[in-house]
């Protein structure tokens, strides 16, 4: 382990590449949400979005890594996806907002959607809130109730057409604090009735179509520098058990660039009167500018990366061969089925446990806790990665990661207080970064290197792409149906039914034998003195061929015995 703060030079690039492409992701994707939020998306809409991103990457990164493998490309393919990452992170940034509605045309949008999402009782001597734009007072008589799919009965009082603005002015302020609590929820979860709904809809098929194409371009970046770190790790070690230390440097640029990020976002919040009601906009597009700014180190970092490749040029007809080998065998193919399930449960986590975290009472202060004891956990666990695969081996931790899942969500229901998951959070390392490099180091070492970013671009599209997303999509249901609390616990009985099954798989199974790999030579991990020893038998090789130069030559070899056995003949017996 001491090994491990040992600085290697050829291995710096690799983590500085690391922390500066995470950190530039961290500069956006935490308040992405509320990005398309203040865009006017319903959360519905944010749903659908954050659930669809991660298909596309699933269903379209194995071919692109194949690709790479198969055309020597990966270096070129990498550059691509980092350019274009920031291309599409630029179009963020100039994207327009939709155009504002006049202000009768918010005022019955308003209405409408107070209207469906509003359960809210009135009496009639209650006091009346005055929830028009132009004057108009809407009151609800004790039998009012509003409420989803029951009709009500609304007695709207037309006062003379007075601009909110000047009627603020004389009785109260023109802002959300005016209306009650539920409704000032709505407004602020919802901003879409600021807005033209064609505008939405067309927004929202750009912002699908865009975020879909930055999440593959994004697994495509992941899966080429996770290629190139480990060819980097074999050539200075021997094998990637230390994929998670340098792994660990992108989670400690997302936790910086992350918490740089919201401070400037918060500088840039200003306040917006939309006639007459008060909301708070932040300049997002400063989010997108400095990530661009950081993946721009990236990029540079990637013109001094080394890819390796297979010495069997020839053999490109059965280029699925291995891969398809490995992944429909009983014990290897259970580790992919294993990381698929992790990454719904990452999803779900990721997803709605903030969520659930705010519901109970949590501040913005104690999220930012919770995200900074993410970081150090994940950043943690991936220093010690390389020393726990040696000392426990893959498949234990894989065991072990799920366990404490089982552990984490039944601690998420039970919980009452938001502060208590501070105890709680110290496990996401072992759960997430943990479980994700293991897996890696494990599976890469199943197939030759000339499929290595076919594999990688399995693994990457399996666990953040079908994983992730189908995480989102079904959590999203399970908390409209059952509840947060009831989520986790249904969560944490399917964790613990999926272990059981993961264990008797690999009871039964056996490791199977890899044939290519009976193929190749063994290769012993390099030595400090083998580039001398090289040199030294080329010299050797020299001598030998060259006897007249032994004398000119300064090399003392170490020969062993030469015995020449000789008889004593007789001259006279000759004749």
């Amino acid at each position: 382990m001491a090994g491990l703060f040992h600085i290697h030079p050829p291995l710096l690039v690799y983590k500085v590449f690391n922390f500066t492409f995470w950190g530039s992701l961290a500069c956006f994707l935490p308040y992405i949400s509320l990005y398309f939020k203040q865009l006017g998306f319903s959360p519905g809409s944010i749903g659908t979005i954050s659930a669809l991103r991660p298909i596309f990457g699933f269903l379209l990164l194995p071919f692109t890594a194949a690709a790479a493998d198969r055309f020597r490309c990966r270096k070129a393919v990498l550059v691509a996806s980092v350019v274009l990452s920031g291309a599409v992170l630029l179009s963020f940034a100039v994207l327009p907002r939709g155009s504002q509605v006049p202000c009768d045309v918010m005022e019955e949008q308003i209405w409408e959607m107070l209207h469906l999402n509003i359960s809210l009782p009135y009496q009639e001597d209650q006091t009346r809130y005055n929830f028009s734009l132009d004057g108009d007072i809407f009151s609800f008589s004790s039998t009012s109730v509003l409420k989803r799919g029951i009709d009500r009965q609304v007695t709207r009082r037309a006062l003379p057409k007075v601009a909110l603005g000047t009627w603020r002015n004389q009785t109260t302020e023109g802002s959300l604090g005016q209306f009650p609590k539920p409704i000032q929820e709505a407004l602020l979860a919802n901003q879409g009735w600021l807005y033209e709904k064609a505008d939405l809809r067309t927004l929202f098929v750009v912002i699908l179509l865009i975020s879909s194409f930055i999440e593959v371009v994004v697994f495509s970046s992941t899966c080429q520098a996770d290629i190139a770190t480990l060819d980097a790790l074999r050539r200075e070690y021997g094998h990637v058990d230390h994929y998670g230390w340098n792994r660990g440097f992108g989670t400690l640029g997302w936790g910086v660039c992350s918490t740089a990020a919201g401070f400037i976002l918060n500088a840039t919040r200003t306040v917006e009167v939309s006639c007459g009601i008060e909301h708070t906009i932040a300049g997002y597009w400063t989010s997108f500018l400095l990530a661009v700014g950081v993946s721009s180190i990236a990029l540079v970092c990637v013109a001094y990366f080394k890819f390796s490749y297979d010495s069997k040029t020839g053999d490109t007809e059965s280029s699925y061969g291995p891969i398809t080998a490995v992944l429909l065998s009983w014990h290897y193919g259970s580790v992919l089925v294993m990381l698929a399930f992790l990454g719904l449960c990452n999803g779900c986590v990721w997803g709605f446990l903030f969520w659930h975290l705010e519901n109970l009472g949590a501040t913005q202060d104690l999220l930012g806790i919770f995200t900074a004891i993410n970081s150090f956990s994940e950043f943690s666990c991936g220093f010690l990665s390389s020393w726990a695969i040696a000392k426990f081996g893959h498949v234990t931790l894989l065991i072990l990661g799920l366990s404490l899942y089982i552990l984490r969500f039944v601690s998420y229901f039970l919980i009452t207080m938001p502060w208590t998951a501070v105890f709680i959070e110290p496990l996401h390392g072992l759960c997430f970064i943990m479980t994700w490099t293991t897996a890696v180091s494990y599976m890469t070492e199943t197939v030759p290197t000339l499929y290595g970013g076919t594999m990688q671009g399995v693994l990457i599209s399996v666990h953040h792409g079908l994983g992730a997303g189908l995480g989102f999509f079904l959590t999203g249901l399970l908390v409209t149906e059952y509840g947060a609390r009831m989520t986790f616990l249904l969560y944490a009985v399917s964790c613990g039914m999926f272990l059981f099954l993961f264990l008797l798989v690999q009871w039964l199974s056996r490791v199977p034998t890899l044939e290519w790999k009976s193929e190749e030579p063994v290769k012993s991990p390099p030595d400090k003195h083998e580039e001398t020893d090289e040199e030294q038998m080329q010299q050797t090789q020299s001598l030998l061929d060259s006897p007249g130069d032994r004398q000119n030559s300064k090399l003392s070899l170490k020969l062993p015995k030469f015995v020449l056995t000789t008889k004593a003949i007789n001259q006279q017996e000759l004749w």
